[in-house]
C-alpha cells in the first residue's frame, strides 16, 4: 500500500502540473487504525509557490492538502482521508488492506515487496581481511554489515557487485614471511589440517610482531642512552680537532649535536643504521677523548657508557639487533620477487586465502569480484607517476605526495583550507602505501566493472583516509568520486579494550562459533529433546550463526560492540534465537494443523478478513507492511540495523497475538485468517532473516 499511495500521489501532482516531489509518507499515529499520512506538503507548495511570503504560504499549502485529500478521495481505494496539521491522512479499508498485503504475501513468498530502484551500478566492498593473519569478530562485523547491505540493494532493486579486496602484502606479510625464513623455512611446524592453519598464521604473526617489537625496543633504549652520552659529551663532538683524528661521517655528528633530527623524513631502516652507527662513532670518540686526556664531563660521560656497555653486551643483543634488518632484506627480497620469497608468500598465502573461504561459507558470505593489494601495487606506482607529471602529485623529501587542499584550490578553485592536508602516496624508498594503491582499484572499478556508485566498508579509524582518497579520486577527474561512500563502523571490543592482533589479544571467529555452538546446542537439548540428533545439530548451527550475526547488525555502525554471549544467545531478549523462535512457533502451527486435520489456506480469497479485526492483528498488519521500507531505508541510509530492528518488531508482534489470539482453536472463518496472517509472518520473518544472512530453522 505503500507504493500503491505514492503512485496515486505522483500521479495527482503531474495532472495538477504540481511540482514533482517525491512522497514522504508516515504511518498514521492512531492505534486501531491502519493508514499512511503525506507529511511534505508544506515541501510541495514551496516548490510551487517559491516567491510566496509566510502567510501566503501557509495559506496555499491548507489549500494543497485539501485538493491532495479530495482528489485521492475520488480513487475510491481509502477508507476515509482527511486533513490535519498539514498533513494529508490516508486510512486503509482494514479487510480490503489484508486481502491485498497478505495475499501477496503468500503468492509471491519469500520475494515478496521487492522492488525496482534507480541508482545505477553499485558496488560494495568488504571484509578486506590481511592474509597471514587470522580471522576475528571484529573481521565478522565488516563482513556480515557489507553482505546484508548488498542484499537489501539487490532486493530493493539495485545492480549490485559484491567485492572483497585482500591485503595479502605488506608489512603484516613480510614479518610473517621474516619469521618462517628464520626459524622454519619448510614450514614443518604447518598445522596437518586445513582449517587450523589460518588460526596458526595469526600466531605466528604475533610472535614475529612481537619479536620484531623486541629489536625496535633495543634500538629505542640504544638512541635513549646515546642521546643522554651525547649531551654529556657535547663539547668532545664539538672539537673539530678530535673529530677529524677519527674520521666520523658529519652526518653522525649533526645528530649528536642534535643538529639534523634522527626520524624526521627518514625511512625506519636508515634511521636504525644512524644509531648503529652513532653508538660505534660514541665509544670510538669516547675512547679517544680518554686516552687523549681531553675528556671534561667524565662521570657522567662514564656512567652512560656504563649503561650503553651493559646493553650491548648482552648474549643476544647481535640477534636480537638484527632482526629489524633481516625484515628490511625481506621487503628487498620482495621488490626483487625472489624465487623462494615469492615460493614462501604463495604458499601460505593460499593457506590464508582457504581458511577465508571456509569461513565465508559458514557465514553465507560469497563475492562477485576479489581484488588483490598485490594486484594493484605495480599499477598504483603507475598512477603516482601520471599523476606527478599533470603536478598532482609532488616530491617531499624524496616521498611522493599530494597536497590536497593546495590541489582543490589551483584546479578547481575550492577555498583555500586546511581540511584535507596531505597523502602520501609512496615513500621515500618507493614503497607503495595503500593511498596508491587504492587509487588504482578505484580506477579498475570504475573503467572495468562500470561502477556508479562506490561503498567501502571499512573501520571508522580509516575515516580522515578516506576522505582523502574521495578527493583525489576527484582531482583526477572521475565522475563518480561523489558516489564513493565509506560505510565506517566502530570497534568490536573485549571487556579489557580494543582487540589487536599484533598482541594476540583477539577473539578468534572459530572460538566464538564454536562456544555459541555449545551454548546453543544446550538450550535446544532443553527446549526440545525429542529431536533428532542430526537436527539438533543443525539447528544449534543456525542459532549459533544468527547469534553472532544479529549481535552484530542490532548495533549502529557508529557505535562500538563489547561482545556478550549471554546478550547474543538470550531467548527472550533482543536476539536472533528470539527471533528465529517467532518463525519456528509460527511453522509448528502449521504441522499442528496438519497433524489436527485442518487444512491450510494456499491462498486469500475475497471473503477474507473482515474490517473488524483485533486491536493485535491490525498492529501485526501494519508491521508486516513495513518490510519492504525497512529494506528500502537500509539502502537508502546504508544501515543494516533498520532491518534488524524489524525483525525483532516484528517477532515481538507475532508473540503478542499468538498470546492474544488462539489460530487453530478459533471458529471459521476467523481461523482461516489468523492462518493466513501466521503464514504472513512466517514468510516476511523468513525472508528479513535471509536478507541478514539468518537461517530461519523450520524447529527450535
Amino acid at each position: 500500500m505503500d507504493e500503491r499511495l505514492r503512485s496515486l500521489i505522483r500521479e495527482i501532482l503531474s495532472r495538477e502540473k504540481l511540482p514533482a516531489i517525491e512522497p514522504v509518507l508516515r504511518e498514521v499515529p492512531f492505534e486501531g487504525r491502519l493508514g499512511l499520512a503525506l507529511s511534505n506538503v508544506f515541501q510541495i507548495a514551496r516548490e510551487a509557490r517559491p516567491d510566496s511570503g509566510k502567510e501566503e504560504l501557509r495559506e496555499y499549502a491548507d489549500a494543497l492538502a485539501n485538493l491532495l485529500a479530495e482528489r485521492l478521495r475520488e480513487t475510491g481505494e481509502f477508507e476515509k482521508v482527511e486533513t490535519e496539521k498539514g498533513y494529508v491522512n490516508c486510512f486503509f479499508r482494514t479487510g480490503a488492506f489484508a486481502r491485498e498485503m497478505v495475499g501477496r504475501i503468500v503468492t509471491d513468498g519469500v520475494s515478496w515487496g521487492r522492488g525496482e530502484s534507480p541508482g545505477g551500478r553499485v558496488m560494495v566492498e568488504y571484509s578486506q581481511p590481511n592474509t597471514h593473519k587470522a580471522f576475528h569478530i571484529g573481521h565478522v562485523r565488516n563482513v556480515v554489515t557489507g553482505a546484508a547491505l548488498l542484499r537489501c540493494f539487490r532486493y530493493a532493486g539495485r545492480e549490485t557487485v559484491g567485492a572483497n579486496y585482500y591485503g595479502d602484502i605488506g608489512s603484516h606479510v613480510f614479518k610473517t614471511l621474516w619469521y618462517f625464513l628464520k626459524f622454519d623455512p619448510d614450514l614443518r611446524d604447518a598445522p596437518s589440517d586445513p582449517s587450523e592453519r589460518g588460526k596458526w598464521l595469526g600466531s605466528i604473526y604475533a610472535v614475529a610482531d612481537t619479536l620484531l617489537s623486541e629489536s625496535q625496543e633495543l634500538k629505542y633504549k640504544v638512541w635513549d642512552i646515546l642521546k643522554s652520552l651525547n649531551q654529556a659529551m657535547k663539547e668532545e663532538w664539538s672539537d673539530d680537532e678530535l673529530i677529524r683524528s677519527i674520521e666520523i661521517e658529519p652526518l653522525l655528528r649533526r645528530v649528536a649535536l642534535n643538529e639534523e633530527d634522527l626520524f624526521e623524513n627518514r625511512a625506519s631502516e636508515d634511521v636504525d643504521r644512524i644509531i648503529e652507527d652513532l653508538y660505534k662513532a660514541s665509544l670510538k670518540l669516547y675512547t679517544e677523548a680518554s686516552e687523549k686526556g681531553v675528556l671534561h664531563d667524565a662521570e657522567e660521560v662514564e656512567r652512560h657508557v656504563g649503561s650503553l656497555e651493559e646493553v650491548i653486551s648482552r648474549p643476544d643483543f647481535r640477534e636480537v639487533w638484527n632482526r629489524s634488518k633481516e625484515l628490511v632484506d625481506v621487503a628487498e627480497r620482495w621488490k626483487r620477487r625472489d624465487r623462494k620469497l615469492v615460493d614462501l608468500w604463495e604458499k601460505t598465502r593460499q593457506w590464508s586465502l582457504e581458511d577465508f573461504h571456509r569461513i565465508y561459507d559458514e557465514l553465507d558470505v560469497s563475492f562477485d569480484v576479489e581484488f588483490f593489494e598485490s594486484e594493484v601495487e605495480k599499477d598504483g606506482l603507475k598512477i603516482v607517476s601520471e599523476l606527478e607529471k599533470k603536478g598532482i602529485v609532488t616530491e617531499s623529501a624524496g616521498a611522493r605526495i599530494v597536497e590536497i587542499d593546495r590541489q582543490l584550490h589551483e584546479r578547481l578553485g575550492e577555498p583555500l583550507k586546511d581540511k584535507y592536508r596531505v597523502l602520501v602516496l609512496v615513500r621515500a624508498d618507493g614503497a607503495s602505501l595503500y593511498g596508491a594503491k587504492d587509487l588504482a582499484l578505484a580506477k579498475r572499478k570504475f573503467k572495468e566493472h562500470k561502477i556508479e556508485e562506490s561503498i567501502y566498508v571499512v573501520g571508522n579509524e580509516q575515516k580522515f583516509y578516506f576522505q582523502q582518497l574521495f578527493q583525489i579520486l576527484r582531482l583526477m577527474g572521475f565522475g563518480q568520486w561523489e558516489k564513493c561512500y565509506h560505510l565506517s563502523y566502530e570497534l568490536v571490543m573485549l571487556p579489557s579494550g580494543k582487540m589487536s592482533s599484533r598482541e594476540g589479544q583477539v577473539v578468534l571467529y572459530d572460538d566464538v562459533m564454536r562456544e555459541l555452538k555449545r551454548r546453543a546446542l544446550e538450550v535446544v537439548n532443553e527446549k526440545n529433546p525429542s529431536l533428532d540428533g542430526d537436527i539438533k545439530d543443525k539447528v544449534s548451527q543456525a542459532v549459533a550463526r544468527g547469534a553472532l550475526i544479529y549481535g552484530m547488525l542490532r548495533v549502529d555502525t557508529n557505535k562500538r560492540i563489547e561482545f556478550d554471549f549471554d546478550e547474543v544467545l538470550d531467548f527472550d531478549g533482543r536476539s536472533a534465537p528470539y527471533i528465529q523462535y517467532a518463525c519456528a512457533r509460527a511453522r509448528s502451527i502449521f504441522r499442528k494443523a496438519h497433524t489436527d486435520g485442518i487444512e491450510t489456506p494456499q491462498g486469500v480469497e475475497i471473503t477474507d478478513f473482515s474490517d473488524e479485526l483485533a486491536p493485535v492483528e491490525i498492529d501485526l498488519l501494519r508491521i508486516l507492511g513495513r518490510f519492504p521500507v525497512a529494506v528500502r531505508k537500509v539502502a537508502d541510509d546504508k544501515k543494516p540495523i533498520h532491518l534488524a530492528s524489524y525483525c525483532y518488531e516484528l517477532a515481538a508482534a507475532f508473540s503478542d497475538f499468538y498470546h492474544k489470539c488462539p489460530v487453530l482453536t478459533s471458529e471459521e472463518p476467523v481461523r482461516r485468517h489468523r492462518m493466513l496472517l501466521v503464514k504472513a509472518v512466517e514468510t516476511t520473518l523468513e525472508a528479513a532473516l535471509g536478507l541478514l544472512g539468518i537461517d530461519a530453522p523450520e524447529v527450535m
